[in-house]
């Protein structure tokens, strides 16, 4: 009798078990879809294989991703499975595999510089499969360039001196992200040849330490403003060396705008460098100097603007406007020659004497480009004091009036005022008529 009811409750119910077992039939399929999507017929025990892909280096601060793979042994890519990633036995998370059995694992923190065991994990429902590589993190190298570039700049960063190297370029190691300083060392200028002052960093900072970040920061420039001493000779128009201690004052303008008045004998340092901000960061533009006057014995001896230089230089040679003059006197009238040399006044009102050799004349040598005046010394007679434009070689004649000069003139005009006096005389005695009565008084000539 139980026998019978159970049957015949098994057959009562008989719709809900078929229902039942259907629904478990399904979702078992489902599973095994989810699992392997188009590769019908995989079994729990389908050997998988793991592989994994990463660059071979990362740099402190860069993300770390890890491309994982999952794939049958026969190479067919498995989708829809978790990928667990381990650092140094440490789990940090798991991704899903795509259609293409890829999955990106990404290291969630920032890691100092060193060497690392990553693992990639799965677990199933297939086979499960691990694979575990080395990873290397190293230092992030910060450049820091000098503008100009200039080798041997001193740096301090993390207790520790460096230099720029010959391309001016300094390069520090940062072994960890963070907040970091470098501070520029003054420079030992002791004895050398060139002078430098700190203008300001770039990202823009006008503090000698400049702070930073990592990551955010690959590279810093430091502008710089380089000055050199300017060493001049000067030559004239033939190419002979011309003695400094004549240069009173020489005056350049530079192409940044300014403009320096140079003394004599002094030491002169100048500025090589002008920094502009681009776009591209910061640039060192070379100062150009034009030569606006070279003063000597009062007198501008150079073109405004025409000779130019910059620095460095070992020397600068400068080409000046220095001419020579001979000068000779003779007398106006007998044209001998007249007077012991020449009183040349220059043009800083300065008088010098030049006296005639046996040949009479006397020959100046490198006079300034300028307006002289010229007078005979030692002149029996008078002159008078000629100006003199000097832009050229050249030979002057000054014409004199000797006492023998004006004797003759005098003399002259006597003999001139004699001359007429006779011939007035004659004239007027040829127009009185002859009177015909010789005894006649001489007021009988002219009756009342």
């Amino acid at each position: 009798m139980n026998a019978k009811c159970g049957v015949g409750l098994l057959m009562k119910e008989g719709g809900f078990l078929r229902s039942a077992i259907l629904g478990v039939f399904l979702f078992g399929f489902s599973l095994q879809a989810r699992a392997a999507p188009g590769y019908a017929g995989f079994q729990a025990n389908t050997p998988t294989h793991v592989s994994i892909s990463h660059q071979r280096e990362f740099v402190v601060g860069e993300p770390i991703r890890v491309l994982a793979r999952l794939t049958t042994d026969k190479g067919q890519p498995l989708s829809g499975q978790e990928m667990a990633l381990y650092l140094d036995g440490n789990y940090l998370g798991q991704q899903e595999t795509d259609s293409a059995g890829m999955a990106a694992l990404t290291v969630p923190t920032a890691l100092p510089a060193g060497k690392y065991a990553i693992k990639v994990v799965y677990s199933g429902p297939y086979a499960p499969d691990t694979i575990e590589r080395e990873l290397v993190v190293v230092a992030a190298e910060i450049l820091v360039e000098t503008v100009p570039p200039l080798p041997g700049i001193p740096f301090l960063f993390e207790g520790q001196t460096i230099f720029s190297g010959e391309d001016g370029i300094a390069r520090i190691l940062v072994n960890q992200i963070g907040m970091y300083q470098i501070e520029l060392l003054p420079f030992e200028e002791s004895g050398s040849e060139i002078h430098i002052a700190f203008q300001r960093w770039e990202p823009e900072s006008y503090e000698r330490v400049k702070s930073f970040t990592v990551p955010g920061v690959e590279a810093l420039q430091v502008g710089l403003e380089v000055s050199y001493p300017a060493k001049f000779t000067f030559i004239d128009a033939a190419g002979e060396t011309v003695d400094p201690a004549r240069i009173a004052t020489l005056i350049a303008r530079g192409s940044n705008g300014l403009q320096f008045a140079l003394e004599s004998g002094e030491v002169h340092w100048l500025r090589a460098n002008t920094l502009l901000r681009r776009l591209s960061g910061l640039n060192s533009v070379t100062v150009v100097y034009s030569i606006q006057s070279v003063s000597v014995d009062g007198s501008n001896v150079v073109n405004q603007g025409q000779q130019r230089f910059s620095l460095p230089a070992d020397e600068i040679t400068l080409e000046l406007l220095l001419f020579s003059a001979t000068f000779s006197a003779a007398d106006s009238l007998f044209r001998f020659p007249i007077g012991s040399g020449v009183n040349l006044a220059y043009p800083d009102q300065t008088t010098v004497y030049y006296p005639f050799d046996q040949s009479g004349t006397a020959t100046t040598e490198r006079l300034a480009r300028g307006v002289y005046t010229a007078t005979i010394a030692d002149l029996p007679g008078f002159s008078i004091p000629i100006p003199l434009v000097v832009t050229r070689d050249q030979v002057v004649t000054l014409p004199v009036i000797s006492y023998l000069d004006l004797f003759a003139v005098l003399l002259a005009g006597i003999l001139l005022i004699l001359i007429f006096l006779r011939l007035r005389r004659s004239t007027w005695r040829a127009a009185i008529p002859e009177d015909p009565d010789p005894t006649r008084q001489p007021d009988q000539f002219f009756p009342s």
